[in-house]
């Protein structure tokens, strides 16, 4: 069932493929906030008083998560996220 991917495969692919980048800082931060904003919401419902320790578990889970996402972007400069990592 598990269907390895060779990476060289994937990056002669990929190299005439230049995808333009749209989303600016202001887009993201907008994504960002909405998103912040309705998980403070049901958080307050169900978290009650532990709400700022469980913001700062979701925040450093979430930073851990983006270092590694990083880490393989930089590696395998491809489109498709992570079905290409996996």
């Amino acid at each position: 069932m598990k269907h390895k991917i060779d990476i060289n495969v994937i990056l002669k692919k990929d190299s005439n493929n230049k995808n333009k980048r749209s989303l600016e800082l202001f887009d993201l931060s907008i994504l960002g906030i909405g998103t912040m904003i309705g998980t403070g919401i049901v958080a307050a419902v169900n978290a009650g008083p532990a709400i700022t320790f469980s913001f700062l578990l979701a925040a450093l889970a979430a930073g851990l998560i983006g270092l590694c996402y990083s880490e393989l972007t930089t590696n395998i400069p491809s489109s498709g996220s992570a079905y290409i990592y996996a």
